[in-house]
């Protein structure tokens, strides 16, 4: 028995004897090797160490795994670095029999005995690493093209999700295969812009996280969807404002892990994180959240899937925020639309109130009789102006008008018809000067409504007359800008649908206006890409004959742009018109209804 032990241990000792010179040839091998010497010096001395400590454990024990597991890594710097092939793993098992064969045959005083056992050890040994890595090799071919599958499935699967939900639904269904306990899907909301307070300083809104996908392994309570956390009131704000992916195999030996996440984990049976950011364009928009219930360390195959099943979820939840985002918008502009007309309302009730202001606004102020002969009252300033005394009551109001007796018939008709009058007047002053005044003249009702006294506000526009002429053209500015905004106002291009776009035409038309209908509905066409386009003329009271040959012109433009011109709502005076002008309107189709038009353009559309 003794002297079988020591045949099976003289092996071992020759080759513990012979371990360093067998490192040596090992290394000097592998540096000479293209593919083992780019992982360096250090990286391959640790790689033979590793080796011929494997060997010798084989040797010893007949247990091949600690080999096995040196033929499957190897290390680069601190990092861990996988030998991709079996390639690979042959050259290692090749280069380990060779070192151990070339320090072997150069012993002749060594026992014969001793020499050959160790070199069937080493056979055996290595022959059976070889089967069992091709074995494993093969076996993790046949998983990853498996999981290649899956990926190419859950890929095809998660581009049709029409919700949140549903990206859910198909994303766990694909990490069924990675045994994941919990999976969440998040969508991260922007701060909102500092607001000041009462005391001067901002508070800032800060961002929140909302759950739209949540799910749980087995009995396991999931995270309520719908659920929305500030980011920085969570312990999970670590893992949902991080730009990049968080790996964490084991929480409880990660020193990056903040304790009050890893109690809130542990409490939901969670101990292995991953955390994948969800970019729209550069924008983070949303997270992916993974735990496993035990450490977990994913092999490189499972990886993959995994990072095809995030790009996707990405993808997925992007295309379903944009949608979102897009329907905001268009809320809020029909918001803003909404707004903007009662503003044009509030400021034409604005306007209207300041011009009844400033169209009473006194300078003078008389109130005579209903027939407006006498004066019965005369403000101060009335006095000065006529140089009337301080007790004027009485005063003969046509001593003091320097008008025609048919102009002042005309005014007084006026106020009868309509109960103001206003217009420029001219007064005579009791020194003779004759003054003239802008003059805004009303009735005062009693209280049964009938007119009981005449009121008028008089202004001394002597000053004013003196500066006429350049007020006068300022006006006319300003008068042409305003109606040029008109103009515009009431020329609208409304889109109707994809390719159709209807103007409503109002009041008379002109040559001028005709023009701006021409260029509105150019421009209208190539925004809008517009197939059809219908001129609306339901309100058009008159058509002068050169806006028919706009009509024609704009027409003749819109089909050289690839579109069609309907004109409707057309009055059978309007029409006359038209006709009446001898033009050729073969080029102008006509509608009796926009409804009708616009169910045209449809058909047209879908033909299209």
């Amino acid at each position: 028995m003794t002297e079988r032990s020591q045949a099976l241990s003289s092996p071992l000792l020759l080759f513990a004897r012979l371990a360093p010179e067998i490192a040596g040839r090992v290394q000097a091998a592998l540096l000479r090797s293209p593919r083992f010497a780019l992982l360096g010096e250090a990286a391959v001395s640790q790689l033979g160490q590793r080796l011929l400590s494997g060997l010798e454990h084989a040797l010893s024990a007949g247990d091949c795994a600690s080999l096995l597991a040196a033929l499957g890594q190897s290390t680069l710097g601190p990092e861990a670095m996988r030998l991709g092939t079996l390639a690979d793993a042959q050259g290692l098992i090749s280069v380990l029999r060779r070192a151990v064969f070339d320090t072997v045959r150069d012993l002749p005083e060594e026992r014969a005995a001793d020499v050959i056992g160790l070199c069937d050890r080493v056979t055996d040994s290595l022959t059976q690493v070889a089967a069992l890595d091709a074995q494993r090799r093969l076996s993790e071919m046949q998983g990853y093209a498996l999981l290649q599958a899956q990926r190419s499935e859950s890929m095809e699967a998660l581009s049709g999700a029409q919700s949140y939900g549903e990206a859910m639904d198909i994303t766990v269904r694909y990490l069924a295969t990675l045994d994941v306990a919990r999976c969440s899907l998040w969508l991260l909301h922007p701060a909102s812009p500092a607001e000041p307070t009462d005391s001067g300083t901002e508070t800032v809104a800060l961002a929140h996280a909302e759950i739209v996908g949540s799910w749980a392994r087995g009995g396991a309570a999931a995270l309520p969807v719908g659920l929305q956390l500030a980011v920085d009131e969570t312990p999970l704000g670590t893992l949902l404002v991080a730009e990049e992916p968080l790996i964490w195999g084991d929480i409880l030996r990660e020193p990056a892990v903040p304790q009050p996440l890893r109690e809130y984990l542990l409490q939901l049976g969670v101990q292995s994180v991953v955390s994948a950011p969800l970019y729209l364009r550069e924008r983070l928009v949303g997270r992916l959240l993974m735990g496993w219930s035990e450490p977990r360390h994913l092999p490189f195959h499972h990886q993959r899937l995994l990072s095809a099943i995030i790009e996707q979820t990405a993808t997925v939840v992007s295309r379903l925020r944009l949608l979102e985002e897009s329907a905001q918008r268009y809320r809020e502009l029909s918001t803003l639309r909404d707004r903007l007309t009662e503003l044009v309302a509030e400021q034409t009730a604005a306007l209207r109130t300041f011009k009844a202001l400033a169209d009473h606004a006194p300078d003078g102020i008389a109130v005579t009789n209903q027939r407006g002969s006498r004066l019965a009252y005369a403000n101060r300033a009335f006095r000065e102006l006529m140089q009337l005394p301080e007790d004027s009551v009485g005063v003969s109001t046509r001593d003091h008008v320097a008008e025609s007796e048919e102009h002042v018939r005309e005014v007084m008709a006026t106020i009868a018809a309509t109960g103001s009058w206003q217009g420029r007047m001219h007064y005579r002053r009791s020194d003779g000067e004759i003054i003239p005044a802008q003059v805004s003249s009303f009735s005062v009702p009693g209280e049964d409504g009938e007119q009981i006294a005449l009121a008028s506000i008089v202004r001394d526009v002597r000053d004013q007359q003196r500066a006429e002429a350049e007020r006068l053209r300022l006006r006319e500015q300003v008068i042409e800008a305003q109606r040029a905004t008109l103009r515009t106002l009431a020329t609208p291009v409304i889109p109707l649908a994809d390719g159709v776009i209807v103007t409503p035409l109002l009041g008379m038309l002109d040559e001028e206006r005709g023009q701006m209908i021409i260029e509105a509905l150019l421009d209208g066409v190539v925004i809008a890409r517009a197939h059809t386009v219908i001129l609306d003329v339901t309100g058009v009271t008159a058509v002068d004959p050169s806006a028919v040959l706009a009509l024609l012109r704009a027409a003749r433009a819109i089909r050289l742009l690839g579109a069609q011109a309907v004109l409707t709502g057309l009055r059978p005076q309007v029409a006359q018109a038209m006709v009446q002008g001898g033009e050729d309107l073969s080029g102008l189709a006509t509608m009796a209804t926009l409804q009708s038009a616009v169910a045209r353009a449809f058909q047209r559309g879908r033909r299209r």
